[in-house]
């Protein structure tokens, strides 16, 4: 950085009438091309850059210290000037002479110009340190002031100029100039100079300024026997390191008032730079070269300064017009040849992951080595080089001249420089400039300074950057991707037809999709790292703790779930590895524990123990939340389906083996190394060549390739598919069952179909009239699931569900017609409660407390306990006609065939006496591991041993045998919509329950009515106890219609706090049937009452209001003053009180039902 100060003179007159002014001027006289750190590049001027301009008072001021990186001598100058009217009490500055290293230099000040003028009473005083307090080292007043110019005073230590002007004086002029320099070491004498040598008066690790002024006479003419003057910087060993290098400029004699330069560095100058020494007209090595030596002699020779004088000789030989360059020879020569000419380009940018072409020219013009060193940062690795050889570092070109190609990669996002040096020996790090002072107006020729200093790199260098970009994501869509021998990316949209995306390096597999952000993600067996991949390149990424393969020649297995994980697994291991690859997470690239809800591994085992299993791939099924694999044809278990739940580790196979489409017909030294879920929710699996896609629900294969196209060892292949829908049941009268990992339905014969094949140890079923699906669990997750008639399933972790204690598991559950799952252990003392409404979102899929309205477990026991202790039931079945639980107990319970009764909202049990007999029920001491409440209100079980459906009166305690197909279980669950009727008279289509402000809405519809009188409206607080709040009868006199109808109900005044609503059909011949409950909350509504204004003048306005209620104004005595009702359906009322007198009042609101709400007023005027 080059600073230009151009300093003007004040002359009287000039600012007339003004305020005096204090500049500190500061010249930096050789500064480095380029400025290296600390301590190389010679010296800085730090100061204030105050060019005469300003019109304000500029004094006091202070010199600032060394600073970070450039604290290094300075050198400046202090002047007051002109009229010295305004300028009194007391000014200060300061000036510190404080290094970068933490030493605290010296300061030389030298009296230029002291003239007092018109200001006989100002006083200058100097302190040693940074306040004018104490004693001052010097005093200076008009009387003494004759005897300080032309002198100079050295001090250890910070310095503080005060100039004190008691009175403001009248018209007149005054000037004072004083110069200053800073540093460790100020020699300022030519007696000091001549005497000593350089390792004779420098300091170790020191910036020590040599003051080469003779004491040439004031005003005399310019010396052409002065020698150099340096500020230079040493070593720990008093080496040479750097120096700013000039000639002394005396040139400016003219003017002793104020801009006289006769000490260094503090001439009236502006200077510029010019990087042509020889004034050859261009910038070229023989400059370069001409200052090297400059610098090399600087650093190499041991005689005193004062034997030095050929240096400034030579050197003007150098820099000067007009003077030959024969005058080097005096110079002694480098011991290096001359700097090659090279250069290093490279692209803007390229994808991360992908090698950037790196070109470097170059030529050899001297005798030294031709090669070039390479710089490379920190994430970058160099690749194939071209051109040139790339051996320890360094670029060897075959001779003096040549062209090199490299090819470096990053593996990350970041923006990287690659440097090349000539790193030969030699002094090569050499910085010049080339000053030309402007004299102001010396009749003398200009003369010229030079500076030469030590670069930061020691070596001649070029370097260029690029910027490796993050890749671009994928597009989420029908097809997959295929990865062919770990290097080559295609997307295939049908049958063999492929497209070409991209090639990566490395070895990549075992892959998956992440539809968080839309890349794949898999493993670089080449590094050990995982990486992502986008439509035009990769990132690779270290994971900490991941272990190297077990074996390096065999594949990996990858997959990634919808939530952002990671999983990879090495055929026939025992243990699988989670990563997070979900940038929202905090655990994002680290090994996680998926068993532990995913939080970071913090030891080893780094891994999930499971089942070894030959498998080649496999793929996360969305819809069940799973993991699923073919396994590989050769060895035990080939072609069954492997099914991994991520969460536990627990790994199963299917029941039958993949079959169909010639598929087990290929050679079993072939492997399933590729393997997806395709938009149809099937598994695609590539095997010999040749595509297949198996049902999962059957384990039926198709082949859907039309050609066979071989394809290389070690290809991998992913999809972005998302979770198909789950769609919903039809509330119709048909059970289901589901037995282990199948899914049943079937009527009142017994004859039974296949809806699904599922995945894990399901039991515990119901039926929720909310959403139309199944919910239950999954023992062997440990998880809740929900279930849809296309056979898709999700399932969810309940936190703080507990663990299964009973052989069982949890094998009892239901759902309550308001969305309430209740699970239960065979054998336990209490029941599990869990939300499975969505449209309760505090409490959705958490463990909630049905005895404190259902609000959410916050801390064990988390269970509610059964008022009768444990029972031996196999299955439990809610009946929406009372809300409460039923179930008939084991054949090989303690208590044997009794219907078990619970209230879920408290706990409480009923074990009804008699046992239940008739219909061939009692065979065999029997289980009933299915139990339904039919439309009918029915209460029906399944018996496993005789497989057959039995309904149970439970007045009489007998048993009808119903089904007449048997299907013996000896795991079985069941669950009925509540809904659901043989015969509806009214098939309802919809049913809800709105609050609106203080009441509430009661909307539905029917599709078609038989025999249908209308409908009662029933409310209850609990779901026990069920209120009558009307009647409305069918639109049809008839009671038969076959086209739509849409029925209204108001509730005007609900309950605070939670209501539950149904309907109770009503036929014309009396029979009734109940619809699903709905539930609204309702706030109190009087806390939504206000009363304004207040207080009130003339009409007071109460707003909030339901309808129908009582407005009581009454004075502090309690006497009743005004009164006003309110009409139905209008929620402001407006009372008159201009008549009242002015006061405190008690406005109080009556409801009908008895509640009131009271507030204060103040009447006005």
């Amino acid at each position: 950085m080059i600073h230009d100060y151009a300093l003007r003179r004040f002359r009287s007159g000039w600012l007339g009438g003004f305020a005096a002014f204090l500049f500190v001027i500061a010249c930096s006289v050789a500064q480095a091309q380029t400025c290296p750190p600390d301590p190389g590049g010679g010296y800085r001027i730090t100061g204030l850059d105050y060019t005469g301009g300003n019109t304000t008072n500029l004094y006091p001021q202070s010199v600032p210290a060394g600073q970070s990186g450039v604290g290094q001598a300075t050198i400046g100058r202090l002047q007051a000037a002109t009229a010295v009217a305004s300028v009194y009490a007391s000014n200060v500055v300061t000036i510190r002479p404080v290094l970068t290293n933490g030493k605290t230099g010296s300061v030389a000040l030298y009296y230029k110009t002291l003239n007092f003028r018109d200001a006989p009473n100002a006083v200058l005083r100097i302190y040693q340190g940074t306040t004018a307090t104490g004693t001052p080292a010097v005093t200076i007043n008009a009387s003494n002031a004759s005897s300080f110019p032309g002198t100079s005073f050295t001090y250890a230590g910070p310095v503080t100029v005060q100039f004190v002007s008691p009175t403001p004086g009248t018209t007149g002029n005054f000037d004072i100039v004083m110069r200053y320099s800073t540093g460790d070491q100020v020699f300022d004498s030519s007696f000091g100079r001549k005497v000593a040598a350089w390792t004779d008066f420098i300091q170790a690790n020191s910036y020590t300024f040599v003051d080469d002024h003779r004491g040439t006479p004031l005003g005399s003419t310019y010396s052409d026997n002065w020698n150099p003057i340096s500020i230079a910087y040493f070593d720990a060993n008093k080496k040479f390191v750097s120096a700013d290098m000039s000639y002394c400029v005396d040139s400016d004699y003219h003017n002793v008032g104020s801009g006289f330069g006769d000490y260094p560095g503090k001439t009236n100058f502006t200077s510029y730079i010019n990087y042509d020494i020889d004034r050859s007209g261009t910038v070229d090595g023989t400059d370069q070269l001409k200052m090297a030596r400059l610098g090399w002699y600087l650093a190499n020779v041991s005689v005193p300064l004062t034997e030095l004088r050929g240096v400034q000789n030579n050197v003007w030989s150098i820099v000067n017009y007009g003077y030959g360059g024969g005058s080097e020879t005096a110079v002694p020569s480098l011991p290096s040849p001359a700097e090659p000419t090279f250069s290093i380009t490279a692209p803007a940018s390229v994808v991360s992951g992908k090698p950037a072409a790196f070109t470097v020219n170059f030529a050899n013009s001297g005798s030294g080595a031709n090669r070039l060193k390479l710089i490379v940062p920190a994430g970058v690795t160099i690749g194939t080089v071209t051109g040139a050889t790339y051996s320890g570092g360094f670029l060897n070109f075959a001779s003096a001249s040549g062209t090199a190609t490299i090819q470096a990669t990053s593996a990350s996002v970041q923006t990287a420089q690659l440097q090349v040096q000539y790193a030969e020996t030699g002094y090569w790090n050499v910085n010049v400039k080339v000053y030309h002072p402007c004299d102001n107006g010396a009749t003398e020729p200009r003369q010229d300074f030079v500076g030469a200093s030590q670069g930061a790199v020691l070596y001649p260098h070029r370097e260029a950057s690029v910027t490796w970009t993050a890749p671009s994501p994928l597009t989420c869509a029908n097809g997959y991707y295929f990865l062919d021998n770990g290097t080559s990316l295609y997307r295939i949209t049908s049958g063999d037809t492929r497209s070409f995306i991209t090639t990566v390096s490395g070895d990549l597999n075992a892959m998956g999709y992440s539809p968080i952000d839309n890349f794949l993600w898999g493993y670089n067996r080449a590094t050990n790292q995982v990486f992502k991949l986008g439509s035009d390149g990769a990132e690779y990424y270290t994971i900490p703790n991941l272990p190297a393969p077990v074996s390096s020649t065999s594949t990996t297995v990858g997959t990634v779930d919808l939530n952002g994980y990671l999983y990879l697994y090495q055929p026939n291991t025992t243990q699988y590895f989670t990563i997070d690859v979900n940038p929202a997470r905090g655990t994002y690239l680290q090994l996680v524990d998926p068993i532990a809800s995913y939080t970071a591994k913090s030891g080893a085992p780094w891994g999930t123990a499971t089942t070894a299993r030959n498998i080649s791939d496999w793929a996360f099924n969305p819809n069940n939340g799973l993991i699923q694999a073919v396994i590989n044809g050769a060895g035990p278990d080939a072609y069954y389906v492997m099914q991994l739940n991520p969460v536990t580790g627990v790994s199963t196979l299917s029941g039958t083996a993949v079959s169909g489409g010639s598929i087990t017909a290929a050679p079993t030294s072939e492997v399933i190394d590729s393997q997806y879920f395709n938009s149809n929710g099937n598994l695609m699996v590539y095997l010999s060549a040749f595509w297949y896609e198996i049902n999962l629900s059957t384990n039926i294969a198709t082949r859907v390739s039309t050609t066979k196209a071989p394809i290389s060892f070690g290809n991998d292949a992913a999809s972005c598919v998302q979770a198909i829908p789950l769609t919903s049941f039809v509330c119709s009268p048909v059970y289901y069952q589901v037995e282990t990992d199948k899914l049943y339905s079937y009527d009142d014969t017994g004859a039974r179909s296949l809806v699904a094949n599922l995945s894990g140890n399901l039991n515990a079923i119901g039926y929720s009239t909310v959403d139309n699906l199944l919910w239950g669990y999954d023992n062997a997750s440990a998880q809740v699931f929900q279930l849809g008639a296309n056979g898709v399933m999700q399932r969810f972790t309940i936190p703080n569900m507990p663990a299964a204690t009973q052989p069982d598991g949890y094998s009892v559950g239901t759902v309550s017609t308001t969305g309430y799952l209740y699970l239960y252990e065979k054998g336990a003392a209490s029941y599990i409660t869990i939300d499975i409404s969505p449209s309760r979102a505090a409490t959705y899929l958490k463990i909630v407390d049905p005895t404190a309205s259902f609000a959410a477990k916050a801390a064990a026991p988390w269970g509610t306990a059964l008022s009768g202790g444990a029972v031996g039931i196999s299955d439990w079945a809610y009946n929406a006609a009372d809300s409460r639980i039923y179930a008939l107990t084991d054949g090989s319970s303690a208590t044997p065939y009794q219907v078990f009764q619970l209230n879920p909202l408290t706990g409480a049990t009923t074990l009804l006496p008699g046992q239940v007999n008739g219909g061939g029920i009692q065979t065999s001491g029997q289980n009933f591991g299915s139990a339904f409440i039919d439309a009918n209100g029915s209460f029906k079980v399944f018996g496993n041993t005789t497989g057959y459906l039995y309904q149970v009166n439970i007045a009489t305690k007998m048993a009808t045998q119903v089904t007449t197909v048997a299907n013996p279980s000896a795991s079985s669950d069941g669950a009925f919509c509540p809904q659901a009727s043989s015969a509806l008279p009214v098939t309802l289509v919809n049913f809800t329950a709105t609050a609106e402000q203080a009441s509430v809405n009661l909307n539905w519809t029917t599709a078609s009515e038989i025999n249908n009188s209308g409908f009662e409206i029933q409310r209850s607080a609990n779901t026990n106890q069920w209120k009558s709040l009307g009647f409305v009868k069918s639109n049809v006199a008839s009671g038969n219609t076959q086209l739509r109808q849409t029925y209204r109900f108001t509730d005007s005044a609900p309950l605070d706090g939670t209501n539950y609503y149904r309907l109770r059909q009503v036929d014309l011949d009396g029979n009734s049937s109940h619809s699903p409950v709905r539930s609204v909350s309702i706030e109190n509504a009087l806390t939504r009452i206000t009363v304004y204004p207040n207080p009130v003048r003339d009409r007071l306005t109460v707003k909030g209001l339901s309808g129908l209620e009582t407005i009581e104004v009454q004075d502090l005595s309690g006497r009743s003053v005004a009164q006003s009702r309110n009409e139905a359906g209008q929620s402001e009322k407006t009372v008159p009180v201009r008549s009242l007198l002015n006061g405190m009042y008690i406005i109080t609101i009556h409801t009908l039902d008895g509640k009131s709400v009271s507030h204060k007023m103040v009447k006005t005027n």
